[in-house]
């Protein structure tokens, strides 16, 4: 029987590269197990965080799924479904081809995953900056962008903690942040 807990499992049985989810955190539980970015998915072998956090990093991670591997259970986080399904540990053992297959099959391209999304924006900046061989101010423009979501006011960022040009802001770019906000609340 497959130790599940035991990521080299997944990287010798499937071929997934494991990197570390959280590498600044030392976790030596969570990770992004990769694919060449067919059926990456996030995995944690201890649930210590709410299904929401689970949806987000799955999210930010620009996967679809979450496992969560318990002594007895697997509970798969799944973003885009908004739900989490529980398996007997046992049956996903005894399963595996077939749970592995579950996971590639739901494990598709959307547009609302995190890379198309900011792909998106950019291509927006770019088009606002009129930058057509120079993408500083547009990639400034989205590093503010990304900036903003820890602050509640674009005032309120500091600019050299995060190392970014001081530019013009569009006039419309409070419509840019309600979008990226928008697009957070689904998972999170």
């Amino acid at each position: 029987m497959m130790d599940l807990r035991n990521i080299l499992t997944w990287k010798q049985n499937f071929g997934h590269l494991p990197i570390h989810l959280l590498p600044i955190h030392k976790d030596e539980t969570s990770y992004i197990l990769l694919n060449g970015g067919n059926a990456d998915f996030c995995l944690k072998t201890e649930d210590d965080k709410s299904p929401e956090k689970y949806y987000s990093l799955a999210w930010s991670s620009n996967t679809k799924n979450f496992l969560v591997i318990n002594d007895e259970k697997i509970i798969v986080y799944n973003w885009k479904k908004n739900k989490a399904e529980t398996i007997n540990k046992k049956d996903f053992e005894e399963n595996i081809d077939k749970a592995y297959t579950y996971l590639v099959t739901s494990s598709y391209k959307s547009d609302e995953d995190i890379i198309p999304f900011i792909i998106d924006i950019f291509k927006q900046f770019r088009h606002l900056t009129k930058e057509r061989n120079n993408a500083a101010d547009a990639l400034n423009l989205l590093l503010i962008l990304l900036a903003s979501l820890e602050v509640s006011n674009l005032s309120e960022i500091n600019y050299e903690e995060w190392g970014l040009s001081k530019i013009d802001i569009p006039n419309d770019f409070d419509v840019h942040i309600s979008k990226l906000k928008n697009a957070l609340p689904k998972i999170t």
